[in-house]
């Protein structure tokens, strides 16, 4: 069956990508019983690579096209893959392989094995003696999060494993940390010239108040940790001073970074940072930045799915391109200084869950594409310069808990479509010029907590009806209203 994909593979490919496979043999007792024991608490039954081979490709798109073949084939089922060629793949446990890694059945005789696909040149390092290293390291634990993690205060020792390159997290946030004293021992170890940390996690530690970001991650640092950090948790230390247009790019491979809470200046870099096809989480949020949101951010980062950038001096327009974040999940851009429209294309981000855009100086309509980020939980567009009706097309968002749009300039009557929207638990549209009648269907949002209708001199109607179907309701605000208890 595989030699048949592999045939059919490299006749379709013209040879573009030269493919082999690999027989691995069967999986030797003493590995399995360790395996069993150590991964599945002795349950035989879990080991499904007894039997395995290994598709090896020179190129990415040979590694597609034997995929999908494998897919398609009507003599095996695909029982589960793991895509571990992926970037957000953490590759410490396996000492950096990389490979997707299937687990089928034959249909003929019902054997699960395993079939891996990967490129050919992992594969020469894995042959050229870095399987024995591994094999040797993982005998001895070497890859175990107990060994690989340090929680807790920076010790002596626990920095002696950091700068022995045994250590990939670390795990300091919220402990003390003496400028004088701990931080010298601390870029000492994370200058080692073996320490390939991927996750520094010193969010609300004491003790830096005052320090400037460069102070805190030096160049030494930076230089050693540019290819091997991923993540970088530094809130809520109040750090200060201006963020260099060139500490963005000191790190490669950064996948989550977060130095919010802190008192940092400067701006939002104008360049491409070199992490911008890695980047996941941005958050930047609770400082003094000012200046625009770059375009780049929603063009350029295909991974994004958290920014979060509120609570700075932020100018200039939401990115007209924000559409192109597909893969956002929330977007945070609340208490800055933003003006112009809520660009249409944010509808485009149908994994969306939280807006926080309120507190600025956004104009013009909402935008009717938002109803078609179903995802949305939480909606915050208050105290902006919004007007215009509420669109109807916002009951589409049927997963949405929290609906703010209070203190702007909107007009219309209450859009009835809401009624569908019955997760919802926070109503607040009050201080607008919102008139007619409180809509029926609003009884049907039975989880309702808070609903403030204040201030809008035009509204009628009861609230009745609320009141007898929401029995969680702690709070109903109709005051400077012609609404009706």
């Amino acid at each position: 069956c595989c030699q048949d994909i592999l045939t059919s593979a490299q006749h379709e490919l013209q040879n573009e990508a030269r493919l082999e496979i690999i027989l691995g043999g069967l999986k030797k007792m003493p590995r399995i019983m360790q395996k069993a024991a150590e991964k599945y608490k002795g349950n035989y039954s879990m080991i499904l690579d007894i039997c395995r081979l290994t598709f090896a490709s020179n190129n990415t798109e040979g590694i597609i096209c034997v995929l999908t073949k494998l897919a398609m084939s009507k003599d095996i089922s695909i029982l589960r893959a793991k895509n571990r060629l992926h970037p957000s793949f953490e590759p410490t446990a396996t000492a950096g392989y990389r490979d997707i890694l299937l687990n089928v059945r034959l249909n003929e005789t019902g054997h699960i094995c395993e079939i891996q696909i990967t490129l050919k040149q992992l594969l020469v390092v894995k042959g050229d003696g870095a399987h024995g290293d591994y094999r040797i390291i993982r005998g001895i634990g070497g890859l175990d999060k107990s060994t690989t993690t340090i929680n807790g205060t920076l010790s002596e020792e626990a920095l002696q494993r950091v700068a022995s390159g045994m250590v990939t997290t670390v795990n300091a946030e919220g402990s003390y940390i003496s400028p004088e004293t701990s931080l010298p021992k601390i870029h000492a170890a994370l200058s080692s010239s073996v320490c390939h940390l991927s996750e520094l996690r010193i969010s609300s530690c004491r003790g830096l108040q005052g320090l400037h970001l460069n102070d805190l991650m030096p160049l030494s640092v930076c230089k050693q940790l540019y290819s091997s950090l991923r993540t970088l948790f530094a809130g809520g230390c109040g750090l200060v001073g201006c963020i260099d247009e060139h500490w963005w790019s000191l790190f490669a491979s950064l996948e989550s970074i977060t130095i919010s809470k802190n008192s940092l200046t400067g701006s939002i870099p104008s360049m491409l940072p070199v992490w911008r096809n890695s980047i996941r989480l941005l958050n930047i949020a609770t400082n003094q930045l000012e200046g625009n949101i770059p375009e780049y951010i929603c063009v350029s980062c295909p991974q994004l799915q958290y920014l979060q950038l509120g609570t700075n001096k932020l100018t200039g327009t939401i990115p007209k391109d924000i559409g192109t974040s597909k893969r956002l999940i929330r977007l945070y851009l609340d208490n800055n200084q933003l003006e112009g429209e809520i660009p249409r294309s944010l509808g485009q981000c149908v994994l969306l869950e939280q807006f926080y855009a309120e507190a600025n100086k956004l104009v013009g309509q909402i935008p009717t594409t938002l109803g078609q980020c179903t995802s949305l939980i939480k909606l915050f567009l208050d105290r902006n310069k919004l007007t215009g009706e509420i669109p109807d097309s916002i009951g589409n968002c049927v997963n949405l808990e929290i609906l703010s749009l209070h203190s702007n300039t909107l007009s219309g009557e209450i859009p009835s479509s809401l009624g569908k929207c019955t997760k919802l638990r926070e109503l607040r549209l009050n201080d607008n010029k919102l008139h007619g009648d409180v809509p029926q269907a609003l009884k049907f949002c039975s989880s309702l907590v808070v609903v403030d209708l204040s201030s809008n001199r035009k509204l009628c109607g009861t609230v009745q009806h609320i009141q007898e179907s929401c029995k969680q309701m702690q709070q109903i605000l109709i005051t400077k209203t012609m609404i009706k208890k």
